[in-house]
């Protein structure tokens, strides 16, 4: 799909689905784990259509594509600058946990923990809620705070039962429990 996108955007240039092709292509490259290609798409979106009505969301495939690279920090400097310019965008709460992840990422947890400060109460997504709470338990976690992580932890698993993400809780909530003294415990989550 994303090849037919890009032919239509390479054929068609000027056309005024264009720049919603070229979209198209990028997202679908993310959406299958082409990271490199959804970068080098976004980056063409953004030279030819810099004032469209995508760019916001062109940039946000970018950061995340950036983010599944592994180049955290352009991830970070791609979401601090889509929460400065698009304060009313509704996608604001999600760049918001995802800078917070580029923080993580870049072992910056006190940074993460002030980004997600107060945030969790105005999410609405239970992904995104369980999420937020992941990265705050793995940044206490990082911090040797591990009461607080399980926390934070329990706080994830509790949010949805389905989350893609569930496991990773799990196994750190076992290694809180255990940094903690609380082997029986430890054990009972890793069984989970």
């Amino acid at each position: 799909a994303a090849d037919a996108y890009y032919a239509i955007a390479k054929s068609h240039p000027k056309h005024e689905l264009a720049a919603q092709a070229l979209y198209n292509t990028a997202f679908v490259s993310l959406e299958q784990k082409q990271y490199g290609e959804a970068e080098r798409v976004a980056k063409i979106f953004q030279q030819y259509f810099p004032k469209d009505e995508l760019i916001a969301d062109i940039r946000q495939v970018a950061a995340e594509a950036a983010v599944q690279l592994k180049d955290y920090a352009g991830g970070e400097s791609t979401y601090r600058e889509l929460i400065t310019t698009y304060a009313e965008h509704p996608h604001q709460e999600r760049w918001q946990v995802r800078l917070a992840l580029t923080l993580y990422l870049q072992d910056r947890p006190r940074e993460a923990l002030i980004t997600l400060r107060g945030l969790v109460p105005r999410l609405s997504d239970p992904p995104q809620i369980a999420e937020a709470h992941f990265i705050s338990g793995l940044s206490q976690y990082r911090l040797k705070d591990y009461e607080s992580a399980q926390d934070r932890l329990l706080a994830a698993i509790a949010t949805t039962p389905d989350w893609p993400q569930l496991d990773e809780c799990w196994l750190y909530l076992s290694r809180c429990q255990h940094e903690s003294g609380k082997t029986d415990d430890a054990i009972r989550s890793v069984r989970e």
